[in-house]
C-alpha cells in the first residue's frame, strides 16, 4: 500500500514538474539545481492559490531535491 502511494505521489509530482511552463502551477519548475529549484519555486508560488501551495506541500513533504532526481535518474526507462 505505501509502495503504491510513493508511486502516486511520485507520478503525480513528476506530471506536475514535468507539465509546468506558465505561472504558479503552470510555471516550469528548473530542477538542475538547488538554486534553481528555489528560485522558479518562489516565482510560482505567489501566484499560486492557497489550495494549491497546501496541495504542493503536501504532494512534496517527503521529498528533496537531490532524493527526485536520484529516483528519476536511477529508474530505467
Amino acid at each position: 500500500m505505501r509502495s503504491r502511494l510513493w508511486c502516486a505521489v511520485s507520478l503525480g509530482l513528476a506530471v506536475f514538474l514535468a507539465g509546468c511552463g506558465g505561472k504558479g502551477v503552470d510555471k516550469k519548475i528548473a530542477t538542475d539545481s538547488e538554486a534553481a529549484y528555489r528560485k522558479t519555486l518562489d516565482e510560482a508560488w505567489v501566484d499560486m492559490s492557497a489550495a494549491q501551495q497546501s496541495a504542493y506541500n503536501w504532494a512534496v513533504s517527503n521529498y528533496s531535491l537531490e532524493g527526485l532526481i536520484e529516483a528519476y535518474l536511477s529508474t530505467p526507462v
